[in-house]
């Protein structure tokens, strides 16, 4: 919330706005692209899900599907 509204606020600085806006996007991704990269980590710690194909292989597409939403 706060990083939308510093970046209403430089309407009129199209170069400043450019460079925050990469910042704001660089930042949401690591931190998706962390969290989601823990998650798989910890999930295949777990015995259970690695002895299973299906989640073996639907954990990953479905934290995949489920990060585009969050970056969208």
């Amino acid at each position: 919330m706060i990083a939308l509204k510093k970046l209403g606020e430089l309407k009129e600085d199209k170069q400043r706005l450019v460079e925050l806006l990469g910042k704001f996007v660089g930042a949401r991704v690591a931190l998706v692209a962390s969290v989601y990269l823990v998650a798989l980590a910890v999930a295949y710690l777990v015995p259970a899900y690695r002895v299973n194909p299906f989640l073996v292989y639907g954990l990953p597409l479905g934290m995949i599907f489920s990060a585009l939403f969050l970056l969208a």
